[in-house]
């Protein structure tokens, strides 16, 4: 990203949703009251994780397995660092998918099915997991990570939500040179581009041909602290987020699993029943700005 914006700044407003068909309000997932988040240290179990999202979604990672997926070096919330792991499910791929419920028992597509029981303290649970196909299933401990507070701010952020629109800024020394707009795939094909109209080297156009391949579509914030991005390319990629202020609605995110730096913050805002989250960086006299706009999956 740091490349991406020296290079801009030496070739050379952010503008709003539009108001049109807003569509129904935020609503509270469906699965709101079900998610769970589960670690597994037994050494019987193929899996490190569990996961259960209020949008109804499971992620399963396996030992070993990578917790994300990109092949960008750009630094963002929504661009991890350069791992590549595939939706199919591999030796050392992420397992995911929708999941329904049925009492203790989890039902989950393309998977088969997982018996969650907590304990009286609620600190730890007994996992029954049941694979289509297999006649035995595996029997398990987990413990069951903390959740953010029921507050408000985290209930509404905590959801599935679709990508609209990308909008992002550049500046020199304060003065406005170039602000590109549309999908995360169209403004990676203008800045694309745009570099190649003024001579960029090699490696920059090379990043931004895999920006375009690989374009985050969709993310899913979860009260345990974890999110999911989806791209185009069919990757994925699993990180973390924590309030750094909530009532400012500012946050952070970690590719470091776990771990948080000052400079990877970004904002939260609403408008109307649009989530707009927003991210600014700065390096040698060259900021850049952007916001992305999504609305909640239904």
């Amino acid at each position: 990203m740091m490349m991406l914006v020296l290079t801009l700044g030496t070739m050379i407003s952010f503008s709003s949703c539009s108001s049109d068909d807003y569509g129904p309000a935020i609503e509270i997932p469906k699965y709101a009251e079900n998610a769970i988040s589960l670690s597994i240290n037994s050494s019987a179990s193929p899996y490190s994780s569990i996961e259960f999202t209020e949008s109804g979604t499971y992620v399963i990672i396996p030992k070993n397995g990578a917790k994300y997926s990109s092949m960008q070096t750009m630094n963002s919330i929504f661009v991890a660092p350069a791992t590549v792991t595939t939706r199919a499910e591999a030796s050392s791929g992420i397992i995911y998918g929708s999941y329904t419920v049925d009492g203790d028992v989890y039902i989950l597509q393309g998977f088969g099915t997982i018996t969650v029981i907590k304990s009286d303290n609620g600190h730890n649970a007994s996992l029954v997991i049941q694979r289509t196909g297999e006649e035995n299933p595996l029997s398990i401990s987990a413990q069951v990570r903390d959740q953010y507070s029921e507050s408000p701010a985290t209930q509404k952020l905590c959801s599935s939500w679709i990508i609209e629109k990308f909008v992002m800024k550049i500046e020199n020394e304060g003065v406005e040179i170039k602000e590109f707009s549309g999908t995360y795939r169209q403004v990676f094909e203008q800045i694309r581009d745009f570099c190649k109209q003024y001579g960029a080297p090699d490696d920059v156009i090379e990043e931004m041909n895999a920006a375009i391949k690989a374009s985050p579509e969709e993310i899913i914030f979860t009260s345990s602290g974890t999110y999911i991005v989806f791209y185009a390319n069919n990757t994925l990629a699993v990180s973390t987020w924590k309030w750094k202020d909530e009532a400012q609605g500012i946050a952070y995110y970690g590719w470091d699993y776990g771990k948080f730096y000052e400079d990877d913050l970004f904002v939260i805002n609403y408008e109307k029943n649009r989530l707009v989250l927003s991210e600014d960086n700065s390096v040698s006299g060259i900021r850049m700005t952007a916001k992305t706009i999504m609305r909640q999956k239904q």
